[in-house]
């Protein structure tokens, strides 16, 4: 049987002879490895009718989608999270093929989260939990396992933006209540510093029963604010002897069906059930 290309060379084989069928078989066997290479890749990757040109494999990919989204994480890194927010919606936005989704993966993945951290300083939960949700949601094709090395911070981050208390700094309506808010606490602290308890009492009374509070989505901070307003309310109240009043304001946060409703948690619990206790004994 007459030896292959692949066969060691024989011994009576001249030198010439042998380089020449060494030569060959590396040829043939980097053919081999590209054509593996190309099937790969055409198992997994949508690619174009072979041409001239083979697809690119993954590393260049990673390679291709890392250069392109450093810009963006540059300024992520400088604390410019406006400019950097901009870049990473650019670059998640284009109609990468499914061949650089496969192959740059990862870079997808970080740049999803610095996005989302953007957006979190920037105060945009909302669209921070839009993005976080592509990675998080199973249903969708770019969810990743928790068995993902980057699911631990994608947990955290994730819970971060559920619990942000900027939350509110969406809905424009929330920023002129607690703004509002903040005013009349202001205003009512100086009268009553200036001996003028009564009308300090009389402008925080008529405006927090104009507030239609039960329809609003009220945060930690901005409900904390209404406690302590219908709290010092309460105490006013009390000090000038009215505590039908004064009871009347502490049922506005110690009514556990309504939305003000205070537990035992709260840092606030022990002054309300004090005061509630005295006003019932009276």
């Amino acid at each position: 049987m007459s030896p292959t290309s692949l066969d060691p060379p024989l011994d009576n084989q001249d030198p010439q002879s042998t380089s020449t069928i060494d030569l060959q078989r590396v040829n043939l066997l980097k053919r081999s490895f590209d054509d593996l290479e190309l099937q790969l890749e055409s198992e997994h990757l949508p690619c174009k009718p072979r041409t001239s040109q083979p697809c690119k494999s993954r590393r260049l990919d990673f390679m291709l989608l890392e250069r392109e989204s450093d810009v963006a994480y540059r300024y992520f890194m400088l604390g410019n999270h406006s400019k950097a927010a901009t870049c990473y919606e650019d670059f998640l936005s284009r109609q990468w093929s499914a061949s650089m989704w496969d192959g740059g993966h990862l870079v997808m993945i970080q740049s999803t989260l610095n996005l989302a951290r953007c957006y979190l300083a920037l105060g945009q939960v909302g669209k921070a939990q839009i993005a976080l949700q592509e990675l998080w949601d199973t249903k969708k094709t770019t969810a990743i396992k928790f068995s993902h090395s980057i699911f631990a911070e994608l947990a955290v981050l994730y819970s971060e933006a559920s619990t942000h208390p900027a939350g509110r700094k969406d809905d424009p309506a929330m920023v002129g209540v607690e703004r509002s808010l903040t005013s009349l606490q202001r205003r009512a602290k100086i009268l009553e510093a200036s001996g003028d308890l009564k009308g300090a009492i009389q402008i925080v009374d008529r405006h927090l029963k104009t507030l239609p509070i039960d329809s609003y989505n009220l945060d930690e901070d901005l409900k904390d604010l209404l406690v302590e307003l219908h709290l010092n309310l309460a105490e006013g109240y009390a000090i000038l002897g009215q505590h039908a009043e004064a009871l009347l304001a502490l049922k506005r946060v110690w009514n556990p069906t309504g939305k003000l409703n205070v537990t035992w948690s709260h840092r606030s619990f022990k002054k309300l059930s004090t005061l509630y206790c005295e006003l019932k004994k009276c």
